[in-house]
């Protein structure tokens, strides 16, 4: 079965403007130029939107703004804390203005700065608030009894606000699932020297029932509670490896730290590869030994 994630990447990304009301020619000019500069530095497509709370980053197009930020800030609204201003302008004095309020209720915001971010790095890290908030992250299974402080309650996502859900691996239902002819050719290729055929069938099997699990419900990362499995002679790493090669951030022992950590670099594009999950085994100067059962 060719199942791969169709990732978020191509979203737009949208900005709420900020103007002063005298300043609706200078708006029209600092916005083009800024809509030029980012199809010349970005792949990614900008779009305007009314609605400050569904916006990605806040674009103050001319000076005086302050007020109209604050306002919105004091009553609740869920603003972006990605903040554009065009340099030698008021915006820019603006932008330092908001800043320093912010910074007076222990809050910051990432503003714009050439020389530390590309104005493509910028986007998609102001994105990532959305995305993170629309993503779907489940966990199969019971989490490892040795997990002590890397299964946070929801409560403790914060701003992620992402959603997790627990599921019993009767839900999955994988015995019973039906492996397609692609996926049987791939199994019946493996090398089975020293390992129980039918085992590696239920390992092929489990990986096929997951991924087509995933797919029908759109689901953006994954964490296995494997041990419970092992007692039924089905490792889960099968799995992991299979849904990090189609596009998954896939964790293991259900660590809900490291599903996130992979989902937040694949969400930012960081990776030029899957993601890897792995214990810390040995640190020596400035080289680190990490080894695990799951590998793209």
């Amino acid at each position: 079965m060719n199942l791969k994630r169709q990732t978020k990447h191509d979203l737009t990304v949208y900005a709420h403007i900020l103007n002063s009301a005298l300043g609706v020619e200078e708006r029209n000019q600092n916005w083009a130029a800024f809509c030029k500069k980012w199809s010349a530095e970005t792949d990614l497509q900008l779009a305007e939107t009314d609605d400050i709370q569904k916006a990605d980053f806040i674009f103050l197009a001319t000076g005086g703004v302050e007020h109209l930020y604050t306002s919105h800030f004091l009553a609740g609204c869920a603003i972006p804390s990605a903040i554009y201003a065009p340099e030698g302008s008021n915006a820019f004095a603006s932008m330092s203005e908001i800043r320093g309020f912010l910074k007076l209720r222990g809050l910051s915001a990432l503003c714009y700065d050439a020389s530390v971010l590309s104005l493509r790095e910028f986007a998609l890290i102001a994105r990532s608030r959305r995305l993170l908030a629309q993503s779907h992250v489940v966990m199969w299974g019971e989490t490892a009894p040795w997990l002590v402080a890397s299964t946070p309650d929801s409560a403790h996502l914060g701003a992620f606000a992402t959603r997790v859900s627990h599921l019993d691996w009767n839900v999955l239902d994988w015995q019973h699932h039906v492996m397609d002819s692609a996926v049987e050719s791939v199994w019946a290729e493996m090398p089975s020297e020293g390992v129980c055929a039918h085992h590696l069938e239920n390992a092929c099997r489990l990986s096929s029932a997951l991924k087509a699990w995933c797919m029908a419900h759109d689901v953006d990362a994954v964490s296995v509670g494997c041990f419970p499995l092992l007692a039924q002679c089905v490792p889960a790493c099968l799995a992991v490896s299979d849904l990090l090669d189609a596009g998954y951030p896939a964790a293991c022992e259900n660590d809900l730290c490291s599903a996130m950590a992979m989902l937040v670099a694949d969400i930012l594009e960081l990776n030029t590869s899957p993601a890897w999950m792995a214990n810390l085994v040995n640190i020596r100067g400035q080289q680190i030994w990490v080894q695990h059962c799951t590998i793209a």
